[in-house]
Order: C-alpha cells, then structure tokens, then sequence
C-alpha cells in the first residue's frame, strides 16, 4: 500500500512547508495496489483531482479532518467509492451545476483508504457534506458515520506525537 506524499503539491508540484497538515492518497487503495502491481485492471476511464472512474468503480475525494491537540487540523484527502448509480449520477450533476447546488451538497459512499494510524476506518460507510463556508468550489468533508472507530477519530482530539509519526511512516 502506497502511503501519501507529504511534502510535495499535488496540484502544482511545490514542495510544502514542514508545518503544512495535509495529506492526499493518490488512488483509492485497491487502485494503487492494482497500478503498482502493473496489471491491467483497473482500467482508468476519467480520472481528475477529485474523481475517478474506472472499471473498479467510481470514487470522489473527500476530506477527513483529524483535530490534533494545540487547536491544529490535519486533512487527510482520502477517497469514498460511490455505492449507487444515483449518488453517482446526483453529486457529479451538483459538480457540474456549481454554486449553491454544490454547497448544499450531501452524498454517501465508503472510504477505500486504509488510514494511518486508523487503517480499520478502511470499508467504513460515510457522509460527506459540501462545507458552505469553503465557498462555491470547496471541497466535500466527511461529516458522519456509524462506523465507531471512524466516528470515534472524527470526534475525538488526538496528541500529535501520536498522529504525526504514524503519518511519515
């Protein structure tokens, strides 16, 4: 399993500062697995910064806030793989209508990424929530679940000793 980059820009290639809290999974874990491997599968039919589809499904990044102690936040870009055709088909029509229709946005799906420290929130169900204060283009949080360890790290406050070490591994 390919762990995420820390120290480089996903989007413009810039090294990130030391203090920056925010990480990205490249691929939802069984993609990278896949890709790594150089198998054939999955085959990769669109593939942007904040979706992919492919024959292994269809997936929407999302990001998972980690409330460290000292007041810090750290993001975790992960991806949640869409369950239905209708959520599917719903958020990317809020995507493409923009504004207000994506800021009311609401969707489900399952996170593919096998977080550390937490690698069990792997297969949790969960709700992302379109934050109207990130504006017209903010990305989609992860808002809920009924998985406990998942609920248990959206919650709770975590030593940063703990988290950041187990983030650089």
């Amino acid at each position: 399993m390919a762990m995420p980059e820390p120290k480089m820009c996903h989007c413009c290639g810039e090294e990130l500062s030391e203090d920056n809290l925010a990480w990205d999974y490249l691929y939802p874990d069984d993609l990278t697995e896949q890709i790594e491997s150089e198998r054939p599968d999955p085959v990769i039919h669109y593939e942007s910064r904040t979706v992919i589809v492919s024959d292994a499904g269809s997936f929407m990044r999302a990001i998972m806030p980690v409330r460290l102690d000292a007041g810090l936040t750290a993001t975790l870009g992960v991806w949640l793989a869409f369950t239905s055709k209708e959520e599917f088909e719903r958020t990317m029509a809020a995507g493409r209508a923009g504004g207000d229709v994506w800021k009311a946005l609401t969707f489900s799906g399952v996170l593919v990424n096998r977080v550390e420290p937490w690698p069990g929130v792997y297969g949790a169900e969960a709700t992302a929530t379109v934050l109207a204060d990130k504006g017209p283009n903010g990305a989609p949080y992860i808002s809920g679940t009924t998985q406990p360890l998942l609920a248990e790290v959206l919650a709770q406050e975590w030593p940063h000793q703990t988290f950041l070490p187990a983030r650089s591994r």
